[in-house]
């Protein structure tokens, strides 16, 4: 019964410990109240596990059979609830299950070395106990290493989603370890020196295959960052060109305006003269209205947000598109200035390239975008009179060179910014609103 208690507890200590090592790559993106319901989780899981694992004992008695099983499935309970209490991408959690996998045997493989001196020492009635204690031994004598490897295991969320190869990745550690793992589940606890230097040997040699792709990969993103860098720098300095040229052209109709002003002032004296009062009010409001037209008009307080808005708008607007806007941001911007431009910038681009397809008197865009505390919407709605194709995520298609780049800004931001979006084409609208809090 001691041996019982003694081995199961050290069979506990060895999930614990396993399950420190998944938690490791997640830790750094975990708040303190995941962290916490995670280890609560763990602890009465780890109780219950304790208990089943005595029973097990109890009645079948501790074989090799029986204690290698334990060992091979007493890992699926506290896996699966971390993944419920700490939800993230499952590809994640499968690739870092899959890397724990084979850590786990190369553990194993050094424990199978000490084993085989333990035989010599005529030890093998204790060796259950003194094989479970060297495991979990080594387990935390290597942890200043573990804690380094795993913390950095996980490469971007965007290698299994963007990188054609990121998702079979994934399985290739179970592929790795699959054919140990068939020879290594049977009754018998020593094995020969060549399966135990084998069984050594091939996942080591995965791990570092996987930290040499991890690193190419790394250096890829970086490289395709700096060029996306670029090409949003290139985008902005147009946008600031172009808002320059709006700013220029006002100025040089100010500039007349202010040539024309003494003229102005002694028609309208004359007039008045003649008691021509209708003929002055008529004029004064053409003049207004000139003077309307040179004003550069501040949508918001961002300035590159500002300037997207003002080039599209005045674009649209000379293009004979019926423009009307509510524009409402707070002077902080706490997302990204140069995300929400780009965004705004394609989604008009879009909306007037869609309106020029329609009549004069069927051009008509609006726009709205709200901010209330962290909640923020923006709508871009336009008339389309003809068919809109959408694929199987709910994004409208075209077969139309360069307007697709559009929909391709408009997925990153989602994505990055865990936004909730809305497409719809009805009664001739097509209607875009996309929602996301920024905490």
């Amino acid at each position: 019964m001691k041996d019982v208690l003694i081995i199961s507890s050290l069979l506990i200590a060895i999930q614990f410990a396993n399950s420190y090592l998944r938690y490791l790559p997640f830790s750094r993106g975990m708040n303190r109240d995941e962290t916490r319901r995670l280890w609560k989780s763990w602890i009465i899981c780890g109780i219950i596990c304790y208990l089943i694992i005595i029973t097990i004992f109890m009645n079948s008695g501790i074989s090799a059979i029986n204690y290698k099983l334990i060992l091979l499935v007493n890992w699926i309970p506290p896996f699966i609830i971390s993944m419920k209490v700490v939800p993230r991408s499952k590809w994640q959690y499968f690739l870092v299950l899959g890397m724990t996998l084979i850590w786990t045997l190369i553990i194993h493989s050094l424990t199978a070395f000490i084993d085989a001196i333990l035989i010599e020492w005529e030890l093998k009635h204790l060796l259950f106990l003194v094989h479970s204690t060297i495991y979990l031994s080594i387990l935390i004598l290597l942890l200043p290493i573990e804690r380094r490897i795993f913390i950095g295991l996980l490469p971007d969320k965007n290698f299994f989603e963007n990188q054609p190869y990121g998702r079979y990745i994934v399985f290739l550690p179970f592929i790795v370890t699959s054919s140990v793992l068939i020879l290594w589940i049977d009754g018998e606890m020593f094995h020969s020196w060549q399966e135990r230097i084998s069984r050594m040997y091939l996942p080591f040699t995965f791990f570092l295959f996987y930290r040499y792709v991890l690193t190419a990969n790394l250096q890829i993103l970086n490289q395709r960052r700096e060029i996306r860098l670029n090409q949003r720098l290139k985008e902005q300095l147009e946008s600031l060109k172009e808002f320059n040229l709006i700013l220029q052209r006002n100025q040089e109709q100010v500039r007349i305006l202010r040539h024309d002003m003494r003229h102005n002032y002694r028609l309208i004296y004359a007039m008045l003269e003649d008691g021509k009062i209708a003929e002055v009010l008529d004029h004064i409001k053409v003049q207004d209205r000139l003077l309307d037209s040179t004003s550069v008009k501040i949508f918001c307080h961002a300035p590159l947000v500002n300037a997207a808005l003002s080039i599209y708008l005045n674009r649209a607007e000379d293009l004979g598109i019926r423009i009307s806007h509510k524009i409402n941001l707070p002077r902080d911007l706490r997302v990204d200035e140069s995300d929400f431009a780009i965004l705004i910038s394609n989604l008009l681009e879009n909306a007037i390239h869609a309106s020029l397809n329609q009549s004069i008197d069927r051009r008509e865009i609006k726009i709205t975008i709200e901010h209330i505390e962290t909640q923020y919407v923006l709508e871009v709605t336009n008339l389309f009179d003809f068919e809109v194709q959408f694929d199987s995520n709910g994004y409208p298609i075209t077969d139309e060179d360069g307007h697709g780049i559009g929909m391709a800004s408009l997925k990153n931001f989602v994505t990055k910014y865990n936004a909730q979006l809305d497409f719809s084409h009805e009664s001739n609208i097509v209607r875009i609103m996309i929602y996301w809090e920024d905490f």
